[in-house]
């Protein structure tokens, strides 16, 4: 298990082989035909490592502390899990899936590093310094390099999202992967089928995640989504606050469907009593057209103020009305279907509008979802308890990418037509240096 250390002394090596490990553990890249030819011409080999960990590329990589090799030697390494979803959309309830997970992994098992990682790039809140940059979970060697690749909450497979519908990275990854309280389509799944038939560990978040998943992967499981699991927003867990008279006071978390819809609903809102709020603002600021007084929501502080303020939530977003039920509000859901089984779970059906027309006057017969709830967390606790027993820290094998596994031959086992190593011959002249910095130069002829 060859670490970035190994490549100090290239007398163990085969040429060719030593070039490829050098920009695969140090660089971790392909190198480009270019500047592997140029390499393979000089005769300086000794001079390559520190041309390596001198060049601009490196140094880029290398001040990021997500760079995987350098966490190899880290004295106090701890088994590394990774997490993965769309928690950069831009989308609040998004944003909090990968918190949650935290909390709950750090519940289980406070020895486990967690990462997190987004193909998007909005912010959403994580420690920083364990944000894997999105562009690096393209690369199967640094995924790689993790204990566990954990994927969820939210709709991961419910719709594309990349490189989890890619072939060739599906067939590259080597580590365990779970699928944690997703959502799923099955045309989704069937592209990703591949990362779905290897996962160790399989849980959707509603019936209709179930059913499509299943044509896949019959061992799949329901679990409910983290955010709901999460008992750090849970007001429910602790002594409740009395309610002050009811004044029928809404909360409405809207989503921007079109300006004909807008308009609809801008009748049924008083503008006097109720408050208006959305979740995605990238793609829901022109409510603001028929709602002036309506507020963007990007922070959870800011959503649970509002959901406090009010006697009930009529949320068009999935986490509007979880977000709802942990703060012991009455929900309706309206429109989305992965609500409507939300909401059918815990025994209020009846609270779903597939339309705003379609809204129940009456919430007095609303359910709170106690005990159920209270169940759910406990199977969620306990599964996650399950699946993070197995993940154990070791050194993660690299990858081979040269044409024969590489080992490190000691100097006296050299072939009898090579009696010296390669280090032993007599010094060259002065070598044209690397470059790396010039646009033909090796380690930049091919960007990572």
């Amino acid at each position: 298990m060859l670490q970035i250390n190994d490549l100090v002394d290239p007398s163990g090596f085969g040429k060719e082989e030593y070039i490829r490990l050098l920009y695969e553990i140090i660089l971790q890249r392909d190198p480009d035909p270019v500047s592997l030819e140029k390499l393979l011409d000089r005769k300086d080999t000794q001079n390559f490592f520190k041309e390596f960990v001198s060049s601009a590329e490196f140094r880029g990589k290398a001040q990021n502390s997500c760079y995987s090799p350098g966490l190899r030697l880290a004295p106090s390494a701890r088994p590394r899990i990774l997490l993965f979803g769309a928690y950069g959309n831009g989308n609040l309830g998004d944003k909090i899936q990968a918190e949650s997970l935290l909390r709950a992994v750090r519940q289980i098992r406070p020895d486990v590093e967690v990462w997190a990682c987004s193909a998007l790039r909005a912010m959403y809140p994580f420690p920083f310094d364990r944000v894997l940059p999105g562009e690096a979970f393209n690369n199967p060697r640094i995924v790689n390099s993790f204990d566990m690749l954990m994927i969820g909450g939210g709709g991961l497979l419910s719709h594309p999202h990349d490189p989890l519908t890619n072939v060739d990275w599906q067939k590259a990854i080597s580590i365990p992967v779970a699928f944690i309280g997703i959502g799923a389509a099955a045309e989704v799944v069937a592209r990703s089928e591949i990362l779905v038939r290897k996962a160790v560990y399989i849980s959707v978040r509603d019936d209709h995640s179930m059913s499509s998943m299943q044509k896949f992967a019959q061992n799949a499981s329901f679990l409910a989504d983290p955010v709901l699991c999460d008992a750090h927003h849970d007001v429910r867990a602790g002594a409740r606050t009395p309610r002050r008279p009811r004044a029928n006071r809404k909360l409405w978390i809207l989503k921007y469907f079109g300006a004909e819809q807008t308009q609809q609903w801008r009748d049924i809102v008083d503008p006097e009593r109720d408050e208006v709020c959305f979740l995605e603002p990238s793609f829901d600021f022109p409510l603001l057209i028929d709602f002036p007084f309506a507020r963007a929501a990007y922070r959870t502080d800011d959503l649970l103020t509002m959901i406090d303020s009010a006697d009930m939530v009529i949320s068009m977003r999935y986490h509007g009305c979880i977000l709802g039920m942990l703060r012991d509000r009455p929900i309706v859901g309206v429109r989305e279907h992965k609500s409507l089984d939300l909401l059918r779970r815990y025994g209020n059906e009846r609270f779903f509008a597939r339309t705003m027309d379609d809204i129940p006057a009456d919430i007095s017969q609303y359910k709170a979802p106690d005990d159920l709830l209270v169940r759910d967390r406990a199977k969620f606790i306990a599964e996650m308890s399950g699946l993070l027993a197995t993940v154990k820290g070791r050194d993660r094998p690299i990858e081979r990418l040269a044409t024969r596994t590489p080992t490190r031959t000691p100097t006296a086992a050299a072939p009898v037509a090579e009696p010296k190593p390669p280090v032993a011959e007599p010094k060259p002249p002065a070598a044209e240096p690397m470059a790396p910095a010039t646009a033909d130069g090796p380690i930049q002829a091919d960007p990572a």
